[in-house]
């Protein structure tokens, strides 16, 4: 959610709120150590005329900002619900909201007098305070007194009250800084991963680039043939962040060489953690399948799942190698293949809930295993075979304890995707063209 954005729908909440109660209500953030608040218009316009006369006077408002900021920043800390007495008297109640049990901001709401003789009390002791800080005039003093009695008067119970409408906000509020949250924290990982292969990427070309006069010919392709499996992963992490990749275009294709072309867009991080390929396509009536799609996107599609399939599995050993294995077989009006690997599995109830599409959506077993990642290439992968007109499902099958995982059972991973032959009528072609 862009800032901006963020901001409106956090006021239209705050007046929703101060509409529906009468009060007055600010949302505090701490960011970078600094905190500060947020009020819609209609808060505004709700401050009592107690408070809009101290922020006219000399350092009344730079005192009245310190203090809400300071009581807010109490809130954060102890997390507490409570009633809190600002400098000039008057009280709010300071609701912190958590986001898995942290506190991630603050309302301050009220701008009231407690219709008690305790909380008077200790409301008159910080106006006079007040009126001693501020260094007042005895004409502003009583202006400021005539105000303090004019201040709308509730009782405990009407604070209480209004908690039950902003629980109800608060839900919202949640859900719209977690998922911002999500956003940020998925940004974060895509943005590694492009760095680290961008960095491979750069030190490739500078290795031509010190080489080029005594490396031969077939050492230079190689190295340049490197270099493009290199960025081909980096295209496919940023067509996994949003909608906007070439227009599909089907045509009938050979999906052999597909398979075989993203395969090596991550054959040197298979080898590195001795990962090795076993693929075996069906052939149909002795020939290699040729299925109606739109190459690009189908081939990135499978650069996620085999890139998935060796980030996920466990790093193989002198003597025990680790595999990615893709099997194709021909199915009626389908092909069907699947891409299976041994390594960190993924619970029934994230299959089973669909879970494992939802953009930025990473499984629970992955937790603490260290592996980069935004969450986003299964929900790609679900798209693309969603325009194929096509089929996915997923199996992760326990089938053992390794020694070196004490916290994550391995399991056998078998992605499936089933894909027609041909595609129905109206979709753009490029063989039509």
């Amino acid at each position: 959610m862009e800032n901006n954005q963020r901001i409106k729908a956090h006021q239209a909440l705050l007046n929703l709120f101060s509409s529906a109660t009468g009060f007055p209500i600010g949302l505090f953030e701490t960011k970078e150590g600094e905190t500060g608040g947020l009020f819609s218009a209609g808060s505004l316009e709700r401050f009592e005329e107690h408070c809009k006369l101290i922020r006219s006077f000399p350092g009344g408002e730079i005192a009245c900002n310190h203090d809400q900021c300071h009581r807010a920043k109490t809130a954060f800390v102890d997390g507490e619900h409570k009633l809190t007495c600002c400098h000039a008297g008057i009280w709010n109640q300071a609701s912190p909201v958590k986001i898995n049990g942290e506190v991630q901001a603050v309302f301050l709401y009220g701008e009231t007098l407690i219709d008690d003789i305790n909380y008077m009390q200790t409301t008159l002791e910080h106006h006079q305070q007040t009126v001693k800080t501020l260094s007042l005039s005895p004409e502003d003093a009583k202006q400021l007194n005539n105000t303090l009695n004019k201040v709308k008067k509730n009782s405990l119970a009407k604070i209480e009250e209004s908690r039950s409408l902003l629980s109800e906000i608060e839900a919202v509020l949640f859900g719209l800084i977690d998922e911002e949250q999500k956003q940020l924290r998925n940004l974060e990982k895509a943005v590694h991963e492009l760095q680290t292969r961008l960095q491979a990427i750069i030190s490739l070309s500078e290795n031509m680039v010190t080489g080029s006069f005594s490396l031969k010919s077939s050492s230079l392709r190689q190295e340049a043939g490197r270099m493009l499996n290199k960025a081909e992963a980096m295209a496919t992490i940023v067509n996994n962040l949003g909608e906007f990749q070439q227009e599909y275009q089907f045509k009938l294709t050979k999906v052999r060489p597909i398979f075989s072309r993203a395969w090596s867009v991550y054959e040197d991080e298979a080898k590195d953690r001795r990962i090795k390929l076993k693929i075996n396509l069906e052939k149909v009536n002795d020939a290699d399948p040729e299925l109606d799609l739109s190459p690009r996107h189908i081939e990135w599609a499978i650069n996620n799942l085999i890139h998935n399939a060796i980030k996920y599995s466990f790093t193989g050993s002198a003597d025990r190698i680790r595999f990615v294995e893709i099997i194709g077989r021909n199915e009626q009006d389908y092909y069907v293949f699947s891409v299976s690997n041994y390594g960190i599995g993924i619970k029934k109830v994230e299959i089973e809930n669909g879970l494992i599409f939802q953009d930025g959506y990473q499984g629970e077993l992955t937790r603490g295993e260290h592996r980069t990642g935004s969450g986003k290439g299964l929900t790609f992968v679900k798209r693309v075979i969603d325009r194929h007109k096509g089929k996915i499902h997923v199996d992760s099958i326990p089938v053992g304890e390794l020694s070196e995982m004490k916290t994550t059972q391995p399991h056998l991973n078998i992605i499936t995707i089933s894909l027609p032959y041909k595609q129905i009528t109206g979709e753009t072609r490029n063989d039509e063209k």
